[in-house]
């Protein structure tokens, strides 16, 4: 019997695990293959340089410093591909999801022609890595495509939905009076010729609005097509594509991406770099804390008495650094949430052999197409807000000051890629769509549509998260309509500089001998990011910096986003100065009760739920596991003492302020923050302080329930 997927978080305990729930399943095999490969630091140890994590962007100047003879020591908290980027889509795109057009217009041209330049440099540094070293981690050469429209025809969409809204409500009320409608082919009467004239109008209208829209796209990826020759991108040219369904997209198309699979790259990545002399050291968690971190060159673990010493330069590339610049790293990025759906596509050949799959397979409709029906650029694509008019084709492609504080162009920004099916996953019948399920299985081409997007803020209030995987199902179902069953969804996060490239380079405020450099703000771009961020970071330990890389210095400051910076910051402030205050002010008539009977909401919580709760006249984070043990710890965020806030969607505390994450239980997942939550004791602590009405409830007798997840728990800040 094929192996069942759901979307619960995955089983599987690290050795860290404290019943906090683990991270949702993805493709990837993060949750079910990641093990300790290397040892923990158990001594001193010394080298020319030591990077903070062992995700991309750590592994991959750790392997170019080695490449021109530096010595490296590489610090994981947790274990190689346990990061962001082990979740990440796995893609190195020529293209900036801000668009060329809108960093020409901020950065300025050469600024522009430096972005090109890195992402050609990244993809090229890709290839060589697999070629050289033998990666295994299936490198697939495609063509990026970016379309500002991607719906269906006002045709389409009459023939899916006939009636309007108003006629819709007139139905209802007809078939409630038991009256028809009066649309032919219902049983009921005719409309009348006014109705119909209004109808028919209607849809002209509709129809104008929606020839309207296309022009506009089709002059925004113009524009943004002008903008790739002037920034000297190879190859990009505006073509149409056809979808399966006859639809067809106008899109710009961009040779020179590459897909693959992010935890082979890694896991191969690491092995190249301790077959070149690099010492890898896991489950070892550096200390943090510092202005710009580690000083002296001396980076100390966390929870143990060891220290790996740098003689030339340490860096931080720990998704966010673990260090408190706030002035000239934490405030000048937001952190944002993103989500992800692996939905199955079935794609057979059409021959003798399969003819009689086909036809009891349910054929397009019910999830399996024929072999090539799934155009090739949709294996690397981005489709843009549809234009809605603005000053140029800035303001209809992405509007900048309002993109930058509150990201709702961004939002609705998505990304979509094939992928192949992880290997042992059989498509059954009935889990395209189509046919009985009778539990058979057939041998195909098997793949994922992953489908990205649905932008927020990191560390939303609980009532605000809504459904975004929902949101992002219904907008591939009604584009893709090849779609099957949805097998994965996932969530990550990134930072967003407010001027729209990444910080790669010394950190701004370290004068410190060695010296201290940073990786991030990626803007949703970690793969691409991540690679050419290190070769500005490794170049720049070696004296040999890349041409391009000043346009990705941290300590630049460039008057034309100065709109950007005043927006992000007012943002900023605003978030911290909130954050803050809900630590001492009651949010809700719950917070009331709290401060009146501390423990009150604590006996409404069930297995499996957490809450941030008003207790005397602080923040407490709650989680009741699922055996109905009650975990309490300090809501003050362990980086700058911000109010975290209940995830309910990944059952974490995120901090809205700089973006670090805590499972469940406590256990600091991402960084800038590097230690745990302030533990407040369980019902035997409660007791022992003078806290009745916990210590009671600990005393319960009940039986246990099943413990609602798996691992994750305890985990440190590692790498991206």
């Amino acid at each position: 019997m094929p192996p069942q997927h759901h979307l619960a978080p995955a089983g599987a305990a690290p050795p860290l695990s404290r019943k906090a729930p683990g991270p949702l399943r993805n493709p990837w095999g993060q949750q079910e293959g990641l093990r300790a490969r290397y040892p923990r630091l158990e001594q001193d140890v010394s080298a020319d340089v030591v990077v903070v994590g062992a995700g991309l962007s750590g592994l991959c100047t750790a392997y170019r410093l080695l490449r021109a003879g530096k010595s490296v020591v590489v610090l994981e908290a947790r274990v190689v591909g346990s990061g962001s980027s082990g979740r990440g889509l796995g893609v190195i795109t020529p293209w900036i999801d801000d668009t060329y057009l809108e960093v020409e217009r901020t950065l300025g041209l050469e600024a522009a022609r430096s972005v090109a330049a890195s992402h050609r440099a990244a993809a090229d540094f890709v290839r060589r890595l697999v070629a050289e070293e033998g990666i295994q981690c299936g490198l697939q050469e495609v063509e990026a495509a970016v379309a500002a429209r991607l719906s269906p025809s006002p045709a389409a969409a009459h023939a899916q939905q006939p009636y309007t809204a108003g006629q819709q409500r007139q139905a209802q009320e007809g078939a409630d009076a038991g009256v028809g409608t009066g649309v032919a082919g219902d049983g009921g009467a005719q409309l009348s010729a006014y109705q119909q004239q209004q109808l028919a109008w209607q849809r002209r209208q509709e129809e104008r609005q929606a020839r309207r829209e296309e022009d506009r796209a089709a002059r925004a990826l113009r524009e943004e097509l002008a903008a790739c020759c002037r920034a000297d991108v190879e190859g990009g040219h505006v073509g149409l594509r056809r979808r399966a369904g006859g639809e067809a997209d106008e899109v710009l198309l961009l040779p020179g991406g590459l897909n693959l699979h992010p935890q082979q790259l890694l896991a191969g990545l690491a092995e190249a770099v301790t077959r070149r002399g690099g010492r890898i050291y896991e489950n070892s968690r550096a200390k943090g804390g510092k202005v710009t971190g580690p000083a002296g060159g001396r980076v100390q673990l966390l929870d143990a008495p060891h220290t790996a010493t740098a003689t030339q330069a340490v860096v931080l590339a720990t998704h966010s650094p673990i260090n408190r610049n706030q002035l000239w790293v934490h405030d000048r990025q937001l952190p944002k949430r993103s989500y992800t759906l692996g939905i199955s596509v079935g794609v057979i050949e059409r021959g003798a052999a399969a003819a009689a799959a086909w036809d009891c397979w349910g054929g397009v409709g019910g999830g399996w197409v024929p072999k090539g029906s799934v155009p090739a650029h949709f294996r690397q694509f981005v489709a843009l807000a549809p234009p809605r008019g603005g000053s140029g084709v800035l303001g209809a492609l992405l509007a900048a000051a309002a993109a930058a504080a509150t990201g709702s162009a961004q939002k609705q920004q998505v990304s979509v890629r094939l992928a192949p099916l992880p290997a042992g996953h059989h498509m059954v019948q009935g889990e395209g769509g189509g046919g009985a399920a009778s539990g058979a299985s057939i041998e195909s081409n098997k793949e994922l549509l992953l489908v990205h997007g649905a932008l927020h803020h990191h560390g939303h209030d609980e009532k605000q998260y809504g459904d975004p995987w929902g949101e992002l199902e219904a907008w591939a179902r009604e584009r893709f309509p090849m779609s099957g069953r949805t097998l994965y969804c996932w969530t990550g996060s990134d930072y967003y500089p407010a001027d729209l490239l990444g910080l790669y380079g010394r950190d701004p405020l370290d004068l410190s001998r060695p010296p201290v450099y940073v990786l991030t703000g990626h803007g949703g771009q970690e793969w691409t990011g991540a690679v050419l961020g290190s070769e500005a970071v490794a170049g720049a330990i070696c004296g040999a910096p890349p041409p391009w890389a000043p346009a990705y210095r941290p300590s630049r400051f460039v008057p034309g986003a100065l709109a950007k910076y005043t927006s992000e910051l007012a943002l900023y402030f605003a978030t911290v100065a909130v954050s803050l205050l809900k630590h001492v002010l009651p949010r809700s008539l719950e917070d009331v009760a709290g401060l009146v009977a501390p423990g009150a909401v604590e006996e409404r919580l069930e297995p499996g739920q957490g809450r941030v709760v008003q207790q005397g006249l602080l923040k407490v984070a709650l989680y009741r596991d699922g055996r109905g043990q009650l975990h309490r710890h300090s809501a003050l965020c362990t980086h700058l003492g911000c109010c975290v806030e209940w995830n309910p969607l990944d059952s974490t505390f995120d901090c809205p302020c700089h973006g670090s994450q805590y499972d469940a239980c406590g256990g600091c997942l991402h960084g800038p923050a590097v230690a745990d939550l302030e533990d407040l004791g369980g019902p035997l602590a409660a007791a022992a302080t003078g806290r009745p009405l916990q210590a009671l409830k600990g005393l319960r007798s009940s039986p246990p329930a099943k413990d609602a997840g798996g691992g994750g728990g305890g985990a440190a800040t590692g790498g991206i």
